[in-house]
């Protein structure tokens, strides 16, 4: 075992050790013929014996060698053929991609030419019974130019029949819009009679509004200590809330711009009551550039005293929170209908100090709040 396992020992033969150190065959023969053409006298037959050997193993490796290269050579013809073949088998492939389609094309040409095929068939047989039926009405008519004829006569009576009952139902209408008319004009007169009373009332309503408000006047001259009064900056502000906007806004656009006062307050300046104000509303006004409604907020003069200094105070709308006061204008006390020097006067009606504000703007700056507009008064 140890001697299979050790490495072969080097041949004490030049030739074949040289053959061992260069190992192609080429050598090996270019060696041989050199020992051949040395020619020795007397040759070892074993040597003689291996130089037959190694010669005959030269021309067998020379044959190998050549079935090798022929080998080689068809190995490559036959791998180029394997490449042609492989292309030839993707070109079928896509071939048969194609034919697949191409089939499939022709089943849906199929079924839209069956599908046409049957409509077609639908409409002939249509297109039959149509004709059919032409040819029947045309076998029911006997002579054409009678049947026109005829149908000239039947339109030309109808034509007179229409125009006579039209002529009586345009009489009728004319006798009973006149009566009509007539009753409008008596309906008319007697609603003018009417209204005499009616304006009368409207008289005496404004007279008693009048006579309300001048009793609400005295009423306030005589106990000014049940009225709200605002002294200062520390003093809580009169606060009017207009509940019902909605309702309101429907009311102004049926009858017209609508006003609503609220209940009066007073001033108190050196010690004194010196005016008495109320806030007053008109709702249903236009807007202006902004379009649609608005509502003016301004104040009514009811009750005024002597006063040698002015005074400024504001007027605020109140947010949808009722926390934020919404500083709306500031102004003087000069800047109302009477000048800085006050002296008592009956209530004129007149409200000084009008301020606009549009409905887009109250409902954006959310000064709306479950339908109730809230004004507040405060002085400075």
């Amino acid at each position: 075992m140890e001697r299979a396992r050790a490495s072969p020992e080097p041949s004490r033969i030049p030739v074949f050790r040289s053959g061992q150190d260069s190992g192609p065959w080429q050598l090996l023969e270019s060696k041989l013929k050199r020992l051949d053409e040395q020619q020795p006298a007397k040759p070892d037959p074993y040597a003689r014996l291996l130089a037959g050997i190694c010669k005959d193993s030269v021309l067998l490796l020379k044959q190998l060698q050549t079935s090798a290269d022929s080998l080689r050579t068809e190995s490559a013809g036959l791998k180029q053929q394997l490449r042609k073949a492989q292309q030839r088998i993707d070109e079928l492939g896509a071939a048969d991609t194609q034919l697949r389609e191409l089939r499939a094309d022709l089943a849906r040409l199929d079924a839209r030419s069956d599908a046409s095929f049957e409509e077609l068939r639908g409409q002939l047989r249509a297109l039959g019974d149509k004709q059919s039926e032409q040819a029947r009405m045309l076998d029911r008519i006997p002579d054409a130019q009678e049947l026109s004829r005829q149908v000239r006569q039947d339109v030309a009576a109808d034509r007179d029949s229409a125009l006579s009952r039209l002529e009586a139902e345009l009489e009728k209408t004319s006798s009973e819009t006149g009566k009509q008319a007539e009753e409008l004009r008596t309906e008319l007169r007697v609603l003018a009679d009417r209204l005499v009373p009616l304006e009368s009332l409207h008289q005496v309503a404004e007279v008693r509004q009048q006579l309300l408000d001048e009793a609400e006047l005295a009423g306030a001259q005589r106990s000014f200590q049940e009225l709200q009064l605002l002294r200062g900056v520390r003093e809580a502000p009169f606060r009017w809330q207009l509940a019902g906007y909605q309702r309101l806004r429907e009311q102004a656009r049926r009858e017209g711009q609508l006003r609503l006062y609220s209940r009066p307050f007073g001033i108190e300046r050196e010690g004194a009551v010196r005016c008495v104000l109320r806030l007053a509303a008109s709702v249903g006004v236009p807007a202006g550039q902004e379009g649609g409604d608005a509502v003016q907020i301004g104040l009514e003069l009811l009750h005024s005293a002597k006063l040698s200094k002015k005074f400024d105070f504001c007027l605020r709308l109140l947010d949808r929170s009722g926390q934020d006061r919404h500083l709306v204008k500031t102004f003087s006390s000069s800047e109302l209908i009477v000048p800085r020097y006050w002296f008592s006067r009956p209530a004129s009606g007149l409200v000084s100090f009008a301020l606009l504000v549009s409905e887009q703007r109250l409902l954006r700056e959310g000064l709306l709040f479950k339908d109730t507009l809230s004004v507040e008064v405060g002085i400075l």
